[in-house]
């Protein structure tokens, strides 16, 4: 079963939590490097977020600790 999110591979993200064993920290922007869903109870979806000057070794984000970081388009002036 494929789950879809509104997070992927390449999305600029910032975050605005965490609750695991992440070395990144509040505020930090990366890049999302790796989607994974894990098996539990439910299904939960997880995302490795690579922040400049940081080991990507353990920085394993789901969805509620990030936000989108909106992209601004450079020919028309908006963002998307």
């Amino acid at each position: 079963m494929i789950m879809e999110t509104e997070f992927k591979v390449g999305d600029k993200v910032r975050i605005i939590s965490s609750n695991n064993d992440s070395q990144n920290c509040v505020g930090e922007i990366g890049t999302i490097s790796e989607v994974d869903t894990i098996k539990r109870k439910t299904l939960l979806v997880m995302f490795r977020v690579k922040v400049p000057g940081r080991s990507n070794m353990a920085n394993w984000h789901d969805a509620s600790e990030v936000e989108l970081i909106p992209i601004k388009n450079k020919q028309y002036g908006t963002d998307f």
